[in-house]
């Protein structure tokens, strides 16, 4: 079986289908004062740490101190990401980590993950039910 590839320039579409489509009606238009919104909803990743999911914001997930820094994490983004105060901020993130699961499954190398979804950086379990 061929190894899995990406096709040229993937990356690039889809950074600018996120900003140019995706990102603007989430976080209002590109300025440059929200331009830090859409850099963090391009880079950003939720991980599942047990049963529950928690932003990515370090590789300390297994230890409480760092899945405490997550959740503060995840608390400043709900009040600050999106235009809406205390909005959920896990549907922003991600959406590189789900086109690069669905390109996968579109080459035929849908990935075996017990019904959570995947990212592209690591093959972690998190509850598609969660958001």
């Amino acid at each position: 079986m061929p190894n899995f590839k990406l096709p040229r320039g993937w990356y690039r579409e889809r950074v600018t289908d996120l900003i140019d489509n995706m990102l603007p009606p989430l976080l209002g238009p590109l300025t440059s004062e929200t331009a830090w919104r859409y850099v963090y909803a391009c880079v950003l990743w939720a991980e599942g740490a047990g049963a529950r999911r928690y932003m990515h914001l370090n590789d300390r997930l297994s230890s409480a101190s760092g899945r405490a820094l997550a959740d503060r994490g995840a608390d400043y983004l709900a009040e600050h990401l999106t235009p809406v105060a205390g909005a959920d901020p896990y549907p922003v993130i991600d959406h590189i980590g789900r086109a690069y699961a669905a390109e996968r499954t579109a080459q035929g190398f849908g990935a075996v993950n017990d019904g959570f979804e995947l990212t592209p950086w690591r093959r972690v379990g998190i509850d598609p039910s969660a958001g």
